[in-house]
């Protein structure tokens, strides 16, 4: 008995001086996690904008389907806004995946990029290719839909990945809804 309890305490120990040790690696890289992130998304603004200049840009929320989504407005130097990035989601066959969007004053895409994902390594990564990404440049609105779906489509879907595909293309036609409508108002 006596060595049972002998093990059961070794093994209570192991596991508080690890759970300690986990707490104290969490606190300790917490802000450079964050920083990383925040310079992640922010290399992603600029790489969607594909090279536009802006001088000031601006930060608000809005919501889309239920889901709260950041866009940040770039103007130039008299105050005229020049283009607009928002960060978007579809849901893909391995869960969510999120994206930048950026488009120009008349609501036209300049880039695309994915910022994390869950789907499936050689597969459904295949959304993340510059070939399929590509194909939202200079699209708007309804352009933007797969065309199996949609007669006015002009993305095509990856062969064997349509979950994906789709999710990225209603994600980004989403995006460019919302933000057609906040134009016009």
């Amino acid at each position: 008995m006596t060595e049972i309890l002998k093990m059961s305490a070794f093994l209570l120990v192991v596991c508080a001086v690890t759970a300690g040790a986990l707490a104290v690696t969490e606190k300790a890289t917490k802000g450079r996690i964050e920083e990383n992130l925040r310079l992640e998304e922010e290399e992603a603004r600029k790489e969607v904008l594909g090279g536009l200049a802006f001088e000031k840009s601006s930060a608000r929320k809005a919501e889309l389907g239920g889901s709260e989504i950041e866009i940040f407005e770039c103007f130039d130097s008299a105050g005229r806004k020049v283009a607009t990035v928002a960060k978007g989601s579809g849901k893909g066959f391995g869960g969510r995946i999120a994206f930048m969007l950026g488009i120009d004053a008349e609501g036209r895409v300049l880039g695309v990029k994915v910022v994390s994902h869950a789907e499936t390594p050689g597969l459904g990564t295949k959304v993340m290719d510059g070939s399929f990404l590509a194909q939202f440049k200079g699209l708007s609105g309804r352009e933007s839909a797969l065309r199996k779906e949609d007669p006015a489509g002009r993305i095509d879907a990856i062969t064997g990945v349509t979950v994906s595909s789709r999710a990225m293309t209603r994600g980004v036609r989403g995006l460019l809804d919302l933000l057609e409508n906040e134009r016009g108002k």
